[in-house]
C-alpha cells in the first residue's frame, strides 16, 4: 500500500519521533541506485494514473445515472441574474 506522501514526494516522510531516535531508519546506505529508484517511481506513477482514470470513469458513470438530458423541443428554464449590484448602477448611468 502506498501513502499519499510517498506518491507525491517519492519517499516516506520522517516522523517526529524518528528525529530524536538514536538509530533513525533510512540513514544507512542506499540499497537502490538512482536509476532503479526512478524506474520504480515510474511504475508507481503509471499505476496511480490508471487508478485515477478508472475512478474518474466510475464517478462519471454514477453521476450520469440520474442525469436527465433534455429532448428536442423541451422547455428549459434558466435563471438570469446579475453578479453584483455594480451592474445595476452602471445600467442607470
Amino acid at each position: 500500500m502506498l501513502t499519499p506522501a510517498f506518491i507525491t514526494q517519492g519517499r516516506e516522510p520522517r516522523l517526529p519521533n524518528a528525529l530524536f531516535d538514536e538509530k533513525t531508519t533510512g540513514t544507512g546506505k542506499c540499497i537502490q541506485t538512482p536509476g532503479e529508484n526512478a524506474e520504480k517511481l515510474e511504475e508507481i506513477f503509471e499505476l496511480v494514473r490508471r487508478n485515477m482514470e478508472k475512478a474518474a470513469q466510475d464517478q462519471a458513470r454514477h453521476y450520469n445515472l440520474r442525469r436527465r438530458r433534455p429532448k428536442v423541443r423541451d422547455t428549459i428554464w434558466a435563471k438570469e441574474h446579475d453578479l453584483s449590484k455594480a451592474f445595476e448602477k452602471k445600467k442607470k448611468n
